[in-house]
């Protein structure tokens, strides 16, 4: 019998990035589909009001802040983080007397005294140049591959991702199990038009005109300046506005794709959109469109199609995965006209239109966050 597990919380109070909604996700069933087990979930930050008020009723769930080195953190975020995963960290699960832990991302952490579970998500940070910038970044990168090998087990969140561990890193397939990522048991529910309209007024979206929609991140790989491009030289030209809806995470340049929506025409930044409002959006918008180029398995999308929205993306192997047949796949080596051309053909046909909403009608998620709490919760023990 496990009687206890650690849990990583350092992005629990983020939930605009995709590690932040996945390790809430995952607490939550974990917890509610084991309520003999507890789970201590270590952040380095309070809980915010949203995340307390998700896990109060949930009496086997402890949040617990836990302090960052003071010192380090005035002299390097970075060397502050890595400090947190190695040392201290070890020393609050050892504390606790948990039995096994899990970390829900790449990171330092190292423990031989407890059975340690990570979750990684793609190869994204060791495969991407655009992640190792600067010589910290690169070393710290480095040091999380590395360091799966030390981990007991290697959870994942699609089939694509684990292929790419095992052909890139030689990481054994029998380490590694997909158990998708936790996502949230949704069924397609409608909102009404008022509901709907308040909603997206309180976003400052302009509504005089259809819009296209973007929900995700600003980093490069998500393409985000060739989005606001596509729309600026043909999308916006047939009377459709662009909403992003996100947030950058860290304040640098990494993030200049939001500089270039702000200066564009007819063009909505929303910020952090609450869950609970997401639905009026893709209820809302004449199309979600994402061109980006790399993924380990994309929320955004599985969200847009479950709530059956119209899905332009990428043509990556792991929204194939993702979506099999419900969305329109757009090869990223065309040029702007030839996608915009492709995204057009779709919106200005009533008959297409209407054939795509009747077939998203159709389309059952696979994903179910109860058999994900369950799959990681054998692996934990």
């Amino acid at each position: 019998m496990i009687n206890k597990i650690g849990i990583d919380g350092r992005y629990l109070n983020k939930p605009f990035t995709g590690i932040g909604k996945y390790t809430s996700f995952i607490v939550y069933y974990l917890a509610k589909n084991f309520p003999n087990t507890n789970f201590v979930v270590a952040m380095p930050d309070y809980p915010n009001e949203n995340i307390s008020s998700k896990f109060k009723d949930l009496k086997n769930v402890y949040l617990i802040k836990l302090n960052e080195n003071a010192l380090l953190e005035k002299i390097s975020k970075g060397l502050s983080k890595s400090y947190y995963e190695r040392k201290t960290l070890k020393k609050f699960f050892e504390e606790q007397a948990c039995d096994s832990v899990l970390i829900p991302y790449p990171s330092l952490y190292r423990d031989n005294d407890r059975k340690v579970v990570m979750t990684v998500h793609d190869t994204i940070p060791w495969t991407n140049q655009e992640y190792n910038r600067g010589l910290k970044s690169k070393l710290y990168h480095q040091s999380t591959l590395k360091n799966l090998k030390h981990v007991d087990h290697i959870l994942t969140v699609s089939e694509t991702s684990k292929k790419d561990l095992v052909r890139n890193f030689k990481i054994k397939e029998s380490k590694i199990t997909v158990t998708s990522n936790a996502f949230e048991n949704v069924n397609y529910r409608q909102l009404g038009l008022h509901e709907r309209l308040q909603i997206l007024k309180k976003y400052e979206v302009d509504i005089s005109r259809p819009f296209i929609f973007y929900i995700g991140g600003f980093d490069p790989r998500k393409n985000v300046s060739r989005l606001i491009k596509l729309h600026q030289r043909h999308l916006r030209k047939k009377g459709y506005n662009l909403v992003l809806g996100g947030c950058k995470v860290l304040g640098n340049k990494f993030y200049d794709s939001i500089e270039d929506a702000n200066k564009a025409k007819d063009v909505f930044v929303t910020g952090f959109i609450e869950e609970d409002d997401m639905l009026a959006f893709f209820m809302e918008a004449k199309a979600y469109i994402t061109l980006t180029k790399a993924e380990g398995f994309n929320m955004p999308l599985l969200e847009s199609i479950t709530n059956q929205c119209l899905t332009f993306v990428s043509d990556l192997d792991v929204h194939r995965e993702v979506a099999k047949d419900y969305a329109i796949f757009l090869d990223l080596k065309s040029s702007n006209k030839k996608l915009s051309e492709e995204i057009l053909k779709v919106l200005k046909s009533k008959n297409l239109y209407a054939d795509w909403k009747s077939k998203l009608k159709r389309f059952k998620s696979p994903y179910n966050g109860n058999y994900t709490a369950e799959k990681t919760f054998d692996i934990l023990k």
